[in-house]
């Protein structure tokens, strides 16, 4: 038995060993992935939710501006954004700092109708125009729309802004860093678990 080879046997567990390696690579690869798209998607519920406790009443659509562009096998990143849209209005309130109109003023509703989100409701400004009692104008140096009230009183429905300030009281970015600091881990262990579980 001096002259045995046992080369044959060792080269077939060796090429076992290392087919089992690349594949649990494969896996870890995989559940890292997902890992990353469950840690994307708890960041923007947070966000979600901290916006809510945030701002004051916002609207279903503002609500929904949270998103995620998913990681895949070749591009091993997910983001946490908040959609265009809402990124318009909601940036000065994570910036702060000061906003100019688009046109030569602000309309800021003063003491007009609101909607249940405390903002002027949609066509508010063009269902005032054409009203016998309502006129734009400046009065004691204020300028905006106006209501003609009965006894001669007038009352400001909108008011013309040159611009507004706003603060930041919105840390968007500290929410998803706080949150993916929290669940990364727990998120990666778990997907561990399951992608295992189905190569057994």
């Amino acid at each position: 038995m001096a002259g045995a080879d046992f080369s044959g046997a060792v080269r077939s567990n060796v090429d076992a060993w290392r087919k089992a390696m690349a594949q649990a690579e494969k896996d870890a690869k995989f559940a890292a992935m997902l890992a990353l798209n469950q840690t994307a998607k708890s960041a923007a519920t947070a966000g979600g939710e901290d916006l809510a406790r945030t701002f004051d009443r916002p609207t279903p659509f503002t609500r929904k501006g949270m998103a995620t562009l998913r990681a895949s096998k070749s591009r091993m990143v997910a983001t946490v954004f908040v959609k265009d849209l809402q990124a318009r209005y909601l940036l000065p309130n994570v910036t702060g700092g000061v906003v100019k109109p688009k046109g030569r003023v602000i309309p800021v509703p003063a003491a007009g109708r609101r909607n249940t989100y405390g903002n002027m409701p949609r066509n508010y400004l063009a269902s005032l125009r054409g009203k016998p009692n309502v006129f734009s104008g400046t009065i004691n140096g204020k300028a905006g729309i106006f209501q003609r009230m009965r006894g001669g009183r007038v009352k400001m429905l909108v008011s013309y802004q040159p611009q507004t300030s706003y603060r930041p009281i919105w840390n968007f970015k500290a929410v998803v860093h706080r949150t993916v600091m929290a669940t990364i881990q727990v998120h990666y262990e778990n997907e561990l678990r399951r992608v295992f579980k189905r190569s057994r």
